[in-house]
């Protein structure tokens, strides 16, 4: 089975496209942690990912965003970052989504 993630060293150079799903990442990024500091829930800044979570049984507040494509050589580091975020309190599944807009599903 091949994988759908596009990883940051697969890139070419960024392109205006590139540009746009980075702001566009960063601008969801925001809109879930506002929701989350609103209710005040949890949330948390990495460079490359942002993680808010609302405690909601809905995965859909719950979410993670990549800020940039993965890098492969990160991704165990992050998974472990975003377990860790998401494991000190109870709450519901969660959501990842992507800035290289091939990747959002549901983390159980």
């Amino acid at each position: 089975m091949t994988s759908s993630v596009a990883f940051a060293d697969e890139w070419p150079q960024r392109s205006q496209r590139d540009d746009w799903l980075a702001r566009t990442a960063r601008n969801a990024a925001g809109f879930w942690e506002h929701m989350a500091r609103a209710k005040g829930r949890y949330w948390v800044h990495w460079d490359d990912i942002w993680a808010a979570d609302a405690q909601s049984p809905s995965p859909i507040p719950n979410t993670t965003t990549l800020l940039q494509p993965l890098q492969s050589a990160r991704v165990a580091t992050l998974v472990a970052c975003v377990d860790g975020f998401y494991a000190q309190r109870l709450g519901g599944s969660r959501m990842l989504w992507s800035c290289a807009g091939r990747l959002a599903h549901p983390c159980t």
